[in-house]
């Protein structure tokens, strides 16, 4: 059964339109975009489906903020030659678009989540052939200073054997956060203040703040795919 689904517009839009403002995406949208994806991929690779043109203009946002997965009309289909090619920021020169696998998709993967913590595509000022020699050379642009920067390069280093251990990766940089979120909040609060009784109302509020930005992790981690065009 196809489910069709009204969608609000790509997600390269949002970043654009933030990177326009000299904003960056909040940490909560980073992670949670980022995990979607990676769950989204793991689950069309377990159907034989390699999407090929991933990246932030196939990735659509609903209504709740989630993303979804779009564009399957030139998809590979159980081995079957793909209809369209990724962009040159999303594909390794050593391998070939019209050959699809796991390593493809992950180091298309890889640049996608470069693009959502940063707003710009990897070597987004180089032209392709520029890019091509960079990749071959193992240049890659510097993620060392981003979140998901040891995600991102292993990705692009084929370092990850399937998308599942991308979102097992995504999923401790995300519990990570949420735990110095909470110790934060907790470094904020002077000790006399925890023997004060009178501040357990307050306290009581900052502890429920970092449950429930828990809770909304564990909501939003559930599979962000839509099924569009011929698939």
């Amino acid at each position: 059964m196809i489910v069709l689904e009204r969608l609000q517009y790509p997600l390269r839009k949002r970043l654009w339109d933030l990177r326009d403002a000299g904003a960056q995406p909040p940490t909560n949208d980073i992670l949670r975009w980022a995990l979607q994806i990676s769950q989204a991929l793991q689950r069309v690779h377990s159907r034989h489906v390699f999407q090929v043109d991933i990246g932030a203009h196939n990735i659509l946002l609903d209504w709740n903020e989630d993303v979804k997965l779009s564009d399957f009309a030139g998809s590979s289909i159980d081995g079957s030659e793909p209809l369209i090619f990724p962009s040159s920021h999303s594909t390794h020169p050593d391998k070939s678009p019209k050959d699809p696998c796991i390593e493809t998709e992950i180091f298309a993967l890889g640049s996608t989540l470069y693009e959502i913590e940063t707003t710009q595509k990897p070597h987004h000022d180089k032209d392709r052939i520029d890019i091509k020699d960079l990749l071959r050379a193992g240049e890659f642009p510097d993620a060392s200073t981003l979140m998901l920067g040891e995600a991102i390069l292993k990705c692009w280093r084929f370092e990850y054997q399937d998308c599942g251990e991308v979102v097992r990766d995504i999923m401790r940089i995300q519990h990570g956060h949420v735990n110095k979120m909470g110790r934060e909040l907790e470094a904020a609060v002077p000790m006399e203040t925890w023997r004060n009784s009178r501040a357990l109302i307050p306290i009581s509020l900052g502890l429920a703040l970092v449950a429930a930005t828990m809770t909304m992790y564990l909501r939003h981690t559930t599979l962000g795919l839509h099924r569009w065009g011929g698939y």
